[in-house]
């Protein structure tokens, strides 16, 4: 019994000793507060990038309150928040937003109707944002496959490579997609990927 004071004492040192991470090599990163948006929180919002400045749409405020259709652009250099041309299309949430050649291509999403889930809401329509214009395009809709008499139109995964849009993978209400689609700005054409 005298060993067990020593054993307790090295079972805590190795303890300890294991809870040492491992040096990153990679620099910290740096969290700071900016700016709070104007009109408070969000979410199922799009955010995209063009230039040096952030922008956020669409979405909701609130929870199964309905969707918004606003447009707000972050200017980091002066800390500030400015609202943009409305989205033209129906408000909604889980849309996606990807930029080509400094232009948002924003679409896609659900209508929030007290949750139903039908068809008409699983929304197909895409539009192009021209941040320089402050102006939004309507372009091809997504053609998507229906199933359960729904479109897999929301919560789709989203990037661009080689300056085309790959959109995919989305959820119409009752089960998910693996079909991927391609969106080429230039044809203003939708294929499958």
């Amino acid at each position: 019994m005298k060993n067990v004071p020593v054993l307790a004492l090295l079972i805590i040192l190795l303890f300890s000793a294991c809870n040492q991470p491992e040096p990153s090599p990679y620099p910290d990163i740096v969290f700071y507060k900016v700016s709070s948006h104007p009109v408070g929180g969000r979410s199922t919002a799009v955010s995209f990038v063009i230039k040096d400045t952030a922008y956020v749409a669409l979405g909701r405020d609130s929870l199964f309150k309905g969707a918004l259709k606003d447009c707000w652009a972050y200017y980091p250099e002066t800390d500030n928040w400015t609202q943009k041309t409305d989205f033209p299309g129906i408000a909604r949430v889980n849309a996606v937003a990807e930029v080509i050649d400094n232009k948002a291509y924003v679409g896609l999403g659900f209508y929030p109707d007290e949750g139903a889930y039908v068809n008409e809401y699983y929304l197909r329509d895409f539009w192009m944002y021209d941040a320089e214009t402050n102006t939004w395009e309507q372009k091809a809709d997504f053609p998507g496959t229906i199933e359960n008499s729904a479109s897999f139109t929301s919560g789709c995964v989203s990037f661009v490579a080689n300056n085309q849009l790959y959109i995919g993978a989305g959820f119409n209400g009752y089960s998910f997609s693996n079909e991927f689609w391609k969106y080429d700005p230039l044809s203003n054409q939708i294929g499958r990927a």
